[in-house]
């Protein structure tokens, strides 16, 4: 099963709160997204499944049919 961690990363002055999967959410680490090098992950948090993190996702989404 893979799990993801909640992450502050930030690249400059940008800053993102995303779910990365685990063997990357070192704190100080450098990582390479999508050809976009340079993100260093600043604190990461709760760790999840990835079934618990696809069904929350499909939660907020049926929650707000508009946005579909």
């Amino acid at each position: 099963m893979t799990f993801y961690r909640q992450c502050h990363l930030s690249k400059g002055t940008t800053k993102e709160v995303v779910w990365i999967p685990e063997k990357f959410a070192k704190t100080g680490k450098y990582l390479l997204i999508k050809d976009s090098d340079g993100w260093r992950v600043d604190a990461a948090y709760g760790r999840r499944s990835e079934d618990y993190l696809w069904a929350q996702e499909r939660y907020h989404l049926n929650a707000f049919p508009s946005l579909l």
